[in-house]
C-alpha cells in the first residue's frame, strides 16, 4: 500500500504513535472526523467539477467549448485521484478503529486479571495482617 508514498510500516509508525500520543479514545474521534473531511472533499470535488462541466457545455454552445473541455480533463483526473485518497484514507483509518477496538478489548481484559488478582491477594494479605497483630506466647522456661 502506498498512501501519500508512505508504506505500510511508516503508516504502522505513525499510527502508534498517535494513539500513544492522543489515547485511543480521542483517536476514534479523529479518526471519524478525517471521515467526515474526506467525504466533504469528495463533495466539494463533485461540484467544482459539475461547475465546470456546466462551463464548458455553456462555452461550447458559443464556440469556445475546446479551450475549457481541455481545462475539465485535469480536473476530472485529479477528481479521479482524491476519490482513490479519500478510499485508501477511509480503509486506513477503518483499520485504526479495529486496532483501537482490539487496544479496548486487551485493556478490559488486563483490568479483569488486574481484578482478580487483587481479589486473590487480599485475603493472604488479610491473614499475614492477623498473624503479626496475634500476641506471642511467651515461653514459660524464658521467665
Amino acid at each position: 500500500m502506498s498512501f501519500l508514498n508512505i508504506g505500510g510500516w511508516e503508516l504502522t509508525v505513525i499510527l502508534v504513535l498517535s494513539i500513544l500520543l492522543i489515547g485511543p479514545r480521542r483517536m476514534i474521534q479523529v479518526v471519524e472526523s478525517i471521515r467526515h473531511l474526506a467525504g466533504q472533499l469528495g463533495e466539494m470535488t463533485r461540484d467544482f467539477t459539475s461547475t465546470l462541466e456546466d462551463e464548458a457545455d455553456q462555452a461550447s454552445a458559443a464556440g469556445t467549448g475546446q479551450g475549457l473541455a481541455e481545462l475539465v480533463k485535469p480536473v476530472t483526473d485529479v477528481q479521479r485521484q482524491l476519490r482513490t485518497t479519500a478510499d485508501q484514507t477511509r480503509r486506513a483509518m477503518e483499520g485504526v478503529v479495529k486496532e483501537l477496538a482490539a487496544v479496548d478489548d486487551v485493556k478490559k481484559e488486563l483490568t479483569e486479571v488486574a481484578d482478580e488478582a487483587r481479589a486473590a491477594v487480599e485475603p493472604a494479605q488479610e491473614d499475614s495482617v492477623s498473624e503479626a497483630e496475634r500476641p506471642t506466647r511467651e515461653d514459660p522456661e524464658t521467665r
